[in-house]
């Protein structure tokens, strides 16, 4: 990444890309944090129903 001009025009233009590329990773791994809580709430939520309609089932241990 290549910039012209005076230096503190170079380090605004590389910070701007680094914002914009921080942002983005934040999204793919970090972002989806909630979506994952979500789903890990609903995946114990339906664990604890099918104990509770069978509780004395064995293959559920």
């Amino acid at each position: 990444m290549g910039a012209a001009g005076n230096p503190m025009y170079r380090f605004m233009c590389k910070l701007r890309f680094t914002e914009h590329e921080l942002i983005t990773w934040y999204k793919n791994s970090i972002g989806n944090m909630n979506n994952r809580l979500e789903e890990a709430k609903e995946e114990v939520e339906e664990v604890q129903n099918t104990l509770h309609a069978a509780p004395l089932d064995v293959a559920l241990a």
